[in-house]
């Protein structure tokens, strides 16, 4: 086995020493050599798509194992740096930084993915969106940082329980409330509340000075 490690690791691309060695981890088995493996010789691999397999392969067999946590974060990094368009990928990654305990960097790479780094559809977006809310609303303590994705969320649909509750809780605050109150005025006319529409307008036209209440005071 040592022979054979030292064989890939100064060629990570031998055609014979990696399946040879491939078959001694296997039946040891010794899964964190055998995800080595994988990890160590990715790069040697001319395709995208071979690199990929065998980093999947690696973060698979470590992503049972608590321990590994930041290892499986950096597989799953690397994966992303490979392809950005794997949602499969993304989802696990998300939840590996929350399992670390890391949610300010869940939110950050959610960010990241919403402002166009990879390919993303509508439905996913908007689970995401949602979810993005969710972090900056709880854990991070970040109400204002969760208001474009809230406004985002009630555009597509008004009905949005959570983004509507999360609104409220921003028109309790100075910087947010005209914002807010702007936004559920709109989405109480669009559900057919008038008076609570009205209610709203009220709150926004407390927030304007001058010229600016006119259009709203008609």
């Amino acid at each position: 086995t040592e022979f054979l490690e030292r064989v890939v690791a100064l060629q990570p691309d031998h055609a014979e020493a990696i399946p040879q060695l491939e078959r001694v981890l296997i039946a040891g088995p010794d899964w964190p050599a055998l995800a080595d493996l994988y990890e160590n010789t990715a790069p040697a691999r001319k395709e995208p798509k071979e690199q990929i397999a065998l980093l999947t392969r690696a973060a698979e067999l470590l992503d049972r194992n608590p321990a590994e946590g930041e290892r499986v974060i950096r597989l799953y990094e690397k994966l992303l740096s490979i392809e950005p368009g794997q949602p499969r990928v993304r989802r696990a990654l998300e939840t590996r930084y929350l399992l670390a305990g890391r949610p300010a960097d869940a939110a950050a790479f959610l960010e990241r993915i919403l402002s166009g780094d990879g390919p993303l559809d509508d439905a996913e977006a908007f689970a995401m969106r949602t979810r993005l809310m969710g972090l900056y609303a709880g854990e991070l303590g970040d109400l204002e940082s969760a208001l474009p994705h809230i406004e985002s969320l009630l555009a597509k649909d008004p009905a949005h329980e959570k983004a509507r509750l999360v609104a409220m809780q921003l028109l309790e605050r100075p910087t947010t409330r005209g914002r807010a109150s702007e936004l559920l005025a709109d989405v109480f006319h669009r559900l057919g509340s008038p008076a609570e529409a009205a209610n709203m307008l009220t709150v926004r036209l407390g927030e304007l000075q001058g010229p600016e209440r006119a259009p709203l005071e008609r």
